[in-house]
C-alpha cells in the first residue's frame, strides 16, 4: 500500500504540472453550462442569426428538466469523450518511449501498484470533472427550467460515474497494450463510439452492454421500467480490464 500511495502522489503531481486538473474540470463546467443555455435560448439565437426565411416562424418545444439533463449527459459523452482520450492516451506510452517505465519497474516495486495508481488518479480527475460539470449544469437548469430531485441527481450521477469508469479503464487498458499514443486515441474513440451505437444496432439487447447505462439513466428519469443488468455487466468488464491491465505490465518486455 505504501508503494501505491507513493505512485498516486507521483501521478497527482504530474497531473498538476501538465494542468490536467485545471483544464479538464473547466471543460466539463463549460459543457454543463452551455447545454441548458443553448437549449433554452435556441429560438432567440435562430431569430438573431437570421436562420429562418422572412415570415417563417419557429417555436421550440418546451423541454422538461429530465430532457435537458439527458441532453447534457449526451454532450459529456461526446465532447467529453474526446477530452478524456486526449488527457490520458499517453499515460503509459510516453513513459515507455522515454524509458521511465523501465527505470521504475526494474526496482523492487509491485507492477499492479504502478498501473492502478495511474488508473486511480485518472478516475478521480474524470469523476471530479464530471461532478463539477453536473453541478454547474444543474444550477442553470434550476434557473431556466426546474429543479431535479436529489435522489434523481444522485442516481444519475452514480450510474454515469460507472460509465465514465468504464471509459477511463478502456482507454488505459488500450494504452497498456499499444505503444503509439495516436493508435491509443484512435482505438479508444472507435471502441466507445461503437459501444454508443449499440442501442441503435441492438435495441433492448444493448442493456447487456455498457451502453445500457445511458439507457438506464434515461429510463429512470422518465419513470420507465429499468434493468440493473448494464450495471453488473459494466462492473464485470471493468474488473476484467483492470485484471488484464495490471497483469500485462508484468511482462518483461513491456517496459522496453
Amino acid at each position: 500500500m505504501n508503494q501505491l500511495s507513493a505512485f498516486i502522489k507521483k501521478e497527482a503531481l504530474e497531473s498538476w504540472r501538465n494542468y490536467k486538473c485545471l483544464w479538464l474540470p473547466a471543460l466539463f463546467v463549460v459543457l454543463g453550462i452551455m447545454q441548458p443555455l443553448t437549449l433554452y435560448y435556441m429560438e432567440d439565437m435562430l431569430a438573431f442569426l437570421g436562420g429562418l426565411p422572412e415570415g417563417a416562424g419557429f417555436v421550440m418545444p418546451t423541454m422538461t428538466v429530465e430532457e435537458v439533463v439527458v441532453h447534457t449527459l449526451d454532450q459529456f459523452s461526446q465532447i467529453g469523450m474526446f477530452a478524456i482520450v486526449l488527457s490520458f492516451m499517453s499515460t503509459f506510452t510516453n513513459e515507455r518511449k522515454t524509458g521511465e517505465a523501465m527505470l521504475i519497474l526494474v526496482k523492487p516495486v509491485t507492477h499492479w501498484a504502478y498501473w492502478l495508481s495511474k488508473w486511480f488518479v485518472a478516475l478521480v480527475l474524470v469523476i471530479g470533472s464530471f461532478i463539477a460539470g453536473l453541478v454547474a449544469s444543474l444550477y442553470y437548469i434550476s434557473l431556466l427550467y426546474d429543479s431535479l430531485s436529489l435522489s434523481s441527481i444522485l442516481i444519475t450521477g452514480l450510474v454515469y460515474g460507472v460509465w465514465l469508469t468504464f471509459f477511463v479503464t478502456v482507454t488505459l487498458f488500450i494504452g497498456t497494450i499499444v505503444k503509439s499514443s495516436a493508435v491509443v486515441s484512435l482505438f479508444s474513440i472507435l471502441t466507445i463510439m461503437l459501444v454508443l451505437m449499440f442501442p441503435v444496432l441492438f435495441g433492448e439487447g444493448a442493456l447487456w452492454t455498457p451502453a445500457g447505462l445511458l439507457m438506464l439513466i434515461e429510463s429512470f428519469l422518465f419513470n420507465d421500467p429499468i434493468s440493473l443488468k448494464p450495471i453488473w455487466i459494466t462492473l464485470s468488464l471493468i474488473f476484467l480490464l483492470l485484471l488484464g491491465g495490471t497483469n500485462y505490465v508484468t511482462k518483461k518486455e513491456w517496459s522496453i
